[in-house]
């Protein structure tokens, strides 16, 4: 009876533990991904105060996503030790990668991929909006 019992204890105790752990894994978030929720409450809040309408909110949410996406992809703290020169190259390595993602300037020539980099200027975006 006793070793029943203590097995019986153990496979509840081992039991509660995987169902906790398992509870754990799915429901974690990183720091940047809760205050990006703690925003998103806020701003459905002052929705709701000011009686915003839908179409409007929807819109709202998706470019707050988006900026929310680049945040949490922030350096900002580490470049801002890097010297001045190296931050001007990372930051139009970056604006040249994105031209060359662009399928139109796939093949242009890299004198034209580096002028087009140079004249870009990062702007957010309402969705379905034409950038021109």
């Amino acid at each position: 009876r006793i070793f029943n019992m203590g097995v019986m204890f153990l496979g509840v105790t081992m039991f509660s533990y995987l169902i906790g752990r398992g509870n754990a894994i799915l429901n974690y978030q990183t720091h940047a991904q809760k205050v990006a929720e703690k925003k998103k409450q806020k701003l459905h809040a002052l929705f709701q105060l000011y009686g915003v309408p839908y179409n409007m909110q929807k819109e709202t949410f998706h470019v707050l996503r988006t900026v929310c996406q680049a945040s949490a992809k922030d350096y900002s703290d580490v470049i801002e030790v890097i010297p001045p020169f190296m931050r001007e190259m990372l930051d139009r390595y970056n604006k040249i990668k994105v031209v060359k993602e662009v399928d139109f300037f796939r093949d242009a020539p890299e004198a034209c991929i580096a002028a087009l980099g140079k004249a870009l200027k990062q702007q957010y975006v309402a969705p379905n909006e034409y950038v021109v």
